[in-house]
């Protein structure tokens, strides 16, 4: 009896050895990161984004599954149903119609993402990732669909956490579109002096309890001479109500772009490492930088900003909506910038130039390709006093007054030909010497009749054209003390009056759909209005719109001229028209003639606003209405988009 109680003693002590060694397997502790999904990776982001169409959304029927990681997460608010992934190959957002992205998917956190079925498109040239497409009640596309909860285990496979991924120590002048979606350092950077004491974002309740939300943008410079970014912050963020950081430092943060807008999305206040002394640069004279040019194409010296007023008018359109005259007490020069700029004449600006290009445009010397974020106002509503001398004190000492403003008197204006206007060349003559006075065609007086009598007039000493010719220009007809008669206005529309994204509705207008659903929109952009027209997203087959002013009388010397800009070129889908016998209902029953006009094309920057030149509408007399007609198709990828503003009809 015991040797059996013996033999059950020792199988219950091995079956417990056997079951003890089993729940040790079975219990393993995991990696402390976790675990990759057992898939197979065939694609890259770079793969991914090969499928993009400018202007469409584009489903991915292939079956790729990439593998990158979480770089951006929504975990502060500043990216909101986003997330932004990376490889060794670039990066790029997926959208999401749900929220706490980061319980899942936090930064450092690998994903396997399965693209078939997602859509790929851009908002504003940022790519993304989507489950789909918005549509309005006409079924026109408006946007990118997030990936839907019920649908993310189906997209997305979670891997490893804490996962190293790459930052890149760059500038702002050297990224390019690769470097979108992706994190990115800029180091010995500020934020603007005019800036701090400021937030980063608004978050605040006002006087009625309502809580107020607004993204805000701050402009982040460089002391070492690198062009300057936005740093774009959500009124979401959990930093949104801390001040900005008084000294310099580095940034870190996902590379966006809003159009041609550089932008900066930082992820957590952690980003921000900004405790060293500022670096505000001394300020140059103007007469140094025009010293450092040797002839040839050249860099402006590092550490360099300019300050001064600003002597040109962008109003009235006698210098290129890129370029800007500017004085101080040493000197002018003509800055040109990237994009039109919108600085009014008596802006005193401060503008760093450090590393720009110091070159000669038609004999004009420049600092060129400047930055527009490089500019600060510090104030308006300066006055610079012109130098007072005569045509032969100019000629003498040219150099010294090129760019500057001067004043000189008993001037006579003349031109050659029939046409006694101001438009082109004509000449001033103050009996001491003469110089070429030139004047845009896009300038709002341009077609304004020369004064018969000696006049004293204002002006900014300039060289241009193929000749080189030394000249002055004058601002606006305030630069002129003489008697003459103004053009006068029978229309002028500026679209300041309207509601943004909605249908175009304006006095005694016409906004007519001819094919499709689409009318005119009253779109807007850096407090400006304009009317806007597109294909872009339709869900029609085709579009056709026509904006179509009041009628007005047309007599001998009536003469029109708008601006146009096109954004997103693929097609020439914009002509205006003039009819005698539209009559305010179908203009397809009007009889109508094509107008030589200068309209936006793909030779244009995107969005940048273009003269129509002058257009003489005497051939066209009696009752008339001018319209604008655009035509275009998304399934035939004819889908520009075209904006109008500062329709102007007068007469002599």
């Amino acid at each position: 009896m015991k040797t059996i109680n013996l033999k059950l003693s020792l199988l219950f002590t091995a079956f417990i050895l056997v079951l003890t060694a089993c729940v040790k397997e079975d219990f393993d502790e995991p990696p402390a990161e976790g675990t990759d999904p057992n898939v197979e990776v065939n694609a890259t982001i770079a793969d991914i984004k090969a499928f993009y169409q400018p202007g469409n959304y584009v489903q991915i029927e292939e079956d790729l599954i990439f593998s990158a990681i979480v770089v951006a997460d929504d975990r502060s608010g500043n990216f909101f149903r986003n997330l932004v992934l990376q490889d060794e190959t670039g990066g790029i957002q997926i959208r999401f119609n749900f929220t706490d992205l980061h319980n899942n998917y936090p930064i450092g956190r690998r994903l396997f993402i399965r693209a078939r079925d997602l859509y790929i498109s851009d908002f504003n040239g940022t790519l993304q990732l989507g489950g789909g497409v918005e549509r309005d009640a006409s079924g026109n596309i408006t946007g990118m669909d997030g990936i839907p909860l019920p649908l993310a285990d189906k997209f997305i496979l979670r891997g490893k956490w804490d996962q190293d991924y790459d930052i890149n120590t760059t500038r702002v002048d050297q990224l390019t579109e690769d470097d979108i979606n992706t994190v990115i350092r800029l180091e010995n950077v500020q934020f603007r002096a005019g800036d701090l004491g400021e937030t980063f974002a608004i978050n605040t309740i006002d006087d009625e309890g309502n809580e107020i939300r607004q993204t805000i943008n701050h402009d982040l410079t460089s002391c070492e001479g690198d062009a300057p970014i936005i740093v774009r912050t959500s009124g979401f963020a959990d930093f949104a109500t801390t001040q900005l950081p008084e000294g310099s430092g580095e940034v870190v943060g996902i590379y966006t772009v809003f159009g041609d807008v550089k932008q900066l999305m930082i992820r957590e206040i952690e980003d921000v490492m900004m405790e060293d002394e500022r670096c505000d640069a001394t300020i140059t004279p103007i007469s140094s930088i025009r010293g450092q040019f040797t002839g040839s194409p050249t860099s402006v010296a590092g550490n360099s900003v300019i300050q001064g007023v600003v002597i040109s008018d962008k109003d009235h359109l006698n210098t290129s909506e890129r370029n800007m005259f500017i004085q101080d007490e040493s000197g002018g020069i003509m800055v040109r910038f990237t994009g039109n700029h919108n600085f009014p004449m008596g802006a005193m600006l401060q503008i760093d130039v450090s590393g720009q290009e110091l070159s000669q445009f038609q004999g004009l010397l420049q600092i060129n390709n400047v930055d527009l974020l490089a500019a600060e106002v510090l104030s308006e509503g300066n006055e610079v006093e012109p130098t007072v001398l005569t045509i032969s004190e100019l000629q003498a000492n040219f150099s010294d007054y090129e760019a500057t403003l001067v004043r000189i008197h008993d001037v006579s204006i003349t031109k050659d030909g029939d046409i006694q206007d101001f438009a082109f060349t004509t000449t001033l003559n103050d009996g001491t010497a003469t110089i070429d006075h030139f004047t845009r065609p896009q300038a709002t007086f341009a077609n304004q009749t020369i004064p018969s009598d000696e006049v004293s007039l204002t002006g900014i000493v300039s060289v241009g054209g193929t000749q080189e010719s030394r000249q002055v220009s004058i601002r606006n007809l305030d630069d002129v003390d003489g008697d003459f008669t103004e053009p006068m206005t029978i229309l002028f529309e500026d679209f300041q009056e309207g509601v943004e994204d909605e249908p175009l509705d304006l006095p005694g207008w016409y906004n007519i759909i001819e094919t499709g659903t689409r009318p005119w929109e009253m779109g807007g952009f850096q407090d400006n209005q304009f009317g806007t027209a597109s294909s872009f997203q339709s869900a029609d087959a085709a579009n056709k719109m026509w904006l179509i002013t009041p009628g007005f009388e047309v007599e001998n010397g009536v003469k029109l001229e708008f601006e146009s800009a096109q954004g997103f070129h693929v097609h020439d889908g914009l002509t205006v028209y003039i009819s005698n016998n539209f009559d305010g209902d179908d203009p397809t029953a009007a009889d109508w003639t094509e107008l030589d006009a200068r309209i936006a094309g793909p030779q244009d920057d995107r969005w940048g606003f273009v003269s129509s030149g002058t257009i003489d509408l005497s051939a066209f007399p009696g009752n008339a209405h001018i319209a604008w007609v655009y035509e275009g198709s998304a399934p035939q990828d004819e889908t520009t988009t075209y904006r109008l503003d500062n329709v102007r009809i007068f007469t002599d």
